[in-house]
């Protein structure tokens, strides 16, 4: 469903650029070209503005503050990526790279790896790392999480299915990895499902807004955005997700959060007490999914012959 929406927005705003190209020409070749450029770019001042908002919404926070070298790479970093993710891979390559499960490397046995994205996503947000895993004969399922407003609650079964076929296929607890609210579908699982700790290696979430986070506090609550609604700072689906969690289930992940995260802020918002809390520097929200540093350590975790 959210291909098919991001499907209609790019060529819309697509359109729209070439109309007014067209419309302008006549007028002012300079002016068209500077209308169909802006409409086209028309995100990153968006970002910007989330961007310029940053030192502000981190002031009191733990995190080390984001210098403004930082800030400005940060923000170029993040348009690039959120063009490539959501007006190309989202809408146009969703199944571009299919699910690698019954394949040689599951057959010998070597630990797979289930792939969670995030809010108005789908499973092409983690092109790189389906790539990088189909070269290295990784077995992996990347899951779609529908109804895309739905409650993230409504996602267990998803990833309870895809964890069991995953274990069927290989024999072996596999790994996973979470972005955004994908690492909250993860714990709602972990702490729904009974699963023991062996059902899986270990979690890894980046960039996942595991306290809420304050973006949204300027937006009103919306009844058909329920998973949006759930990750407010403060909400009372958060507060029950924690209370009724273990330290032990905790202990079991790695969050990844930056003092440049675009959507969850303030930057501490994306650690969850007990884990194991990695910082980076100067990545913003999207591209820390796309980060290469990020995809490195967490491939190492695959030949861990211990559970996180």
């Amino acid at each position: 469903m959210i291909a098919r929406i991001q499907q209609l927005l790019t060529l819309g705003i697509l359109a729209c650029a070439i109309v007014l190209l067209i419309v302008l020409w006549e007028t002012s070749h300079t002016a068209a070209w500077a209308v169909f450029f802006g409409i086209l770019m028309s995100h990153s001042i968006v970002l910007a503005m989330q961007f310029a908002a940053l030192p502000w919404v981190n002031a009191a926070d733990a995190a080390p503050r984001a210098t403004y070298h930082q800030l400005l790479r940060a923000w170029i970093r993040e348009a690039a990526a959120a063009a490539q993710v959501f007006c190309w891979w989202q809408p146009f390559c969703a199944r571009r790279v299919p699910d690698q499960l019954r394949c040689e490397a599951a057959s010998r046995g070597r630990r797979g790896v289930v792939l969670v994205h995030g809010f108005l996503c789908n499973r092409a947000v983690w092109m790189h790392w389906l790539q990088a895993l189909e070269r290295r004969q990784v077995p992996f399922i990347a899951v779609n999480l529908e109804p895309v407003f739905g409650s993230i609650d409504s996602y267990i079964q998803i990833l309870d299915k895809a964890i069991s076929d995953m274990r069927l296929a290989t024999g072996r607890p596999p790994l996973l990895v979470c972005h955004s609210m994908g690492g909250l579908a993860a714990r709602a699982w972990y702490q729904a499902s009974g699963a023991q700790d062996s059902a899986i290696h270990g979690i890894v979430t980046i960039a996942s807004p595991h306290q809420g986070t304050r973006i949204s506090d300027r937006f009103p609550s919306l009844p058909g955005l329920v998973n949006a609604n759930q990750m407010r700072h403060g909400s009372r689906w958060l507060a029950a997700l924690a209370q009724k969690e273990t330290a032990a289930q905790r202990g079991r992940f790695i969050c990844y959060y930056s003092n440049c995260d675009n959507i969850v802020m303030p930057a501490s918002t994306a650690r969850l007490e007990g884990a194991d809390n990695r910082f980076v520097a100067g990545l913003p929200h999207v591209a820390m999914a796309l980060d290469a540093g990020i995809m490195r350590e967490t491939m190492a975790l695959l030949d861990d012959a211990s559970s996180l």
